[in-house]
């Protein structure tokens, strides 16, 4: 698997939400995620993950939308992790949910 989720050769994505008990189609390519985040001036982490903004302009919704997803657990909200008190979301399944 390389950095972008992608399993070598195979064109299939890990599943951002099992991570890698199944898998999921690429629906966006996570380039395309990427250039729509550089366009926006959204900075991009290591480790593919962008900040709640970010990822709520990526979706088509509100920053506080995405927020109150993430609070009540609701299964729409992309896999995220928290870092210095800020919801970082991954890319993969930013496209994951835009599929």
């Amino acid at each position: 698997m390389n950095r972008q989720g992608m399993v070598a050769g195979s064109g299939r994505t890990i599943c951002p939400h099992c991570h890698g008990a199944g898998y999921l189609p690429e629906v966006v390519p996570l380039d395309q995620l990427r250039a729509a985040c550089r366009a926006n001036g959204y900075p991009i982490s290591w480790d593919n993950r962008v900040r709640e903004d970010a990822a709520a302009t990526l979706l088509g919704i509100e920053a506080k939308t995405l927020r109150n997803w993430r609070y009540a657990l609701d299964p729409r909200t992309p896999a995220f992790v928290k870092r210095n008190g800020r919801a970082m979301y991954e890319l993969a399944a930013i496209a994951a949910a835009l599929g």
